[in-house]
């Protein structure tokens, strides 16, 4: 049991340390009044001859209920940049203020936009309280492209948001619900936040923990955030719960910004244990206007800390360049109107979709079968496993090791003959022929037997060598609650991935009952049968961008 409690330590000693590296570049003197210049000699980052071509004021910004919002205004001087100018809203990530984004905003500001970078209601020096997105925070950014209407250099016929994380799915939102919005850059966001905090009724104990943790220190969380995520919980009041997250929740305003036909911008990580790419893909497949999804290694918002640093990194060219493009007319990237770009070990990949998980694999079982004949038919029987155990299967270490890992391209690694069947069903397939490239999302098709006691499955896929040793590809966690008396089918979605299978691997599932990322919803152990059989196999769904298998 000791090596279950560190493990969850971990990831909420990791979160908490990711969100004190944000904070800790976040912290700021107090804010000003209304139009003080407080840093007009300030150094920032300047043009390529050395001179910089813009004035910052810090502000109190009154939003439409009173609430004073802490934001900087970065307007490049008139003299450099003569004319209407575009406009971008900067949306603060979770508990930061608005200046995390300085350095950014310098640059952009250089180019010739007037930036508007703020910290919504609750955090960052902004008066209010944190609600998750809330009606308000959709209404506060209108009231901000109002007041750039009040500024006769601002082309209102370019004006563009971008946010990471919690400020990304602000700007989304915001876009979707305010027409003055050109376009959209949402980095580490969500599309879907009842999919993100509670996909299969199922909570990522580490990471709530943390935002609960992190916005009552350093921010003023709403009580109705902690009655939600007490809902969840317990799993109760679902209906509530729905109608909660789906006033907060992009995709369900897709239409409004398909209307217009808006170009949006998003960027998501593989290994993002708090908004994973696979709910941001359902977003990318819905919008009919032009669009770009990039997806690169990490954890959560891991990829943009060297940009906010000052250093050049791949999310903050391709955001800019995505503005360059849509608010600046600058022709400097594809011309077709849907790329999903991925980030691999060999370089940059450009698809116009993701692929469809069409080509499937017929998983051999590698557990025996229990079978009620008399010859022990191996096509054909139960596997039973205990449930509530650790197989020694996992989603990775501590939460800061994974974190090593993602970012440094040390995937976790795990020899399949260790992961002990008694708690996991574990399957195979064929060695592959030729080299197998997977882009997207792998799903894995599975018959649970009839169950009294909720289940909770969490399925691994791994690249497995000659030798045996398993290299971990994605993972993802499902859970049925009610009792079944007969045969039920599931269908478990992996995480999206960009992975490269050599000659010869074999591509091994291990589906178990327990991993530190999630919570155990059992107490004690329980019986977890899974039918397995010609007519009924354990199938798994590539997909594959170049020919099928």
């Amino acid at each position: 049991m000791l090596h279950r409690m560190f493990r969850r330590l971990g990831r909420s000693f990791g979160a908490t340390l990711l969100a004190l590296i944000a904070t800790a570049t976040a912290m700021q003197p107090a804010r000003a009044s209304i139009g003080e210049e407080i840093f007009p000699d300030e150094e920032c980052d300047c043009g390529e001859d050395g001179f910089k071509r813009f004035q910052r004021q810090n502000l109190e910004f009154v939003a439409h209920d009173g609430v004073k919002l802490a934001a900087s205004v970065f307007e490049p001087y008139p003299a450099d940049f003569p004319g209407p100018r575009p406009a971008l809203i900067l949306v603060t990530p979770w508990v930061v203020s608005r200046r995390v984004y300085d350095i950014q905003a310098f640059k952009l500001a250089n180019k010739g936009y007037i930036v508007f970078s703020y910290s919504p209601r609750g955090f960052g020096g902004s008066e209010g309280v944190v609600s998750i997105a809330s009606p308000d925070d959709v209404k506060d950014v209108s009231s901000i492209v109002d007041a750039l209407a009040t500024n006769p250099r601002v082309d209102m016929s370019r004006i563009g948001i971008a946010g990471i994380s919690y400020g990304a799915g602000i700007s989304l939102l915001g876009l979707a619900h305010d027409a003055r919005i050109k376009t959209a850059a949402s980095v580490s966001g969500w599309a879907d936040l009842e999919q993100a905090f509670f996909s299969s009724r199922i909570l990522k104990p580490g990471w709530l923990k943390w935002l609960i943790f992190s916005g009552r220190l350093l921010g003023r969380l709403s009580p109705e955030v902690g009655e939600v995520f007490n809902r969840m919980q317990q799993v109760r009041d679902l209906g509530q719960i729905s109608a909660w997250s789906n006033l907060r929740s992009p995709i369900n305003r897709v239409g409004l910004i398909n209307r217009r036909q808006a170009p949006v911008f998003l960027a998501n990580s593989f290994d993002d244990e708090f908004f994973n790419p696979g709910q941001m893909k359902a977003l990318f497949d819905q919008l009919t206007g032009p669009k770009l999804f990039y997806v690169d290694p990490g954890n959560h918002a891991i990829s943009v800390i060297p940009g906010l640093a000052g250093f050049r990194c791949a999310v903050w060219d391709y955001s800019q360049q995505w503005f360059d493009r849509w608010l600046l007319g600058i022709d400097n990237g594809p011309s077709a109107p849907s790329v999903v770009r991925f980030k691999t070990a060999k370089g940059v990949e450009d698809l116009p979709r993701f692929p469809d998980p069409l080509p499937s694999v017929a998983m051999k079982p590698l557990n025996t079968l229990v079978t009620s004949g008399t010859d022990n038919d191996q096509a054909e029987g139960w596997i039973q496993i205990k449930g509530g155990r650790d197989s020694g299967a996992t989603s990775g270490h501590f939460a800061v090791i994974g974190t090593l890992e993602a970012l440094f391209r040390r995937p976790v690694r795990k020899k399949i003959s260790e992961i002990d069947r008694n708690f996991a069903a574990v399957f195979e397939s064929p060695g592959a022929p030729t080299p197998i490239r997977i882009r997207g999302v792998p799903a894995l098709d599975v018959v649970l037997g009839p169950h009294q006691t909720p289940v909770e499955l969490v399925a691994y896929l791994y690249s497995v060598d000659e030798k045996g040793q398993g290299t971990l590809l994605g993972y993802n966690a499902v859970t049925d609650r009610e009792p079944r008396q007969d045969l039920s089918k599931l269908r478990i979605k992996f995480t999206v991935m960009a992975a490269d299978i050599p000659v010869g691997h074999r591509l091994v599932v291990a589906m178990d009952t327990w991993d530190p990322m999630y919570e155990n919803i059992a107490s004690q152990e329980y019986p977890v049968s899974v039918w397995h059989s010609q007519t009924m196999p354990t199938t798994l769904h590539l997909p594959l961008p170049d020919a099928p298998l």
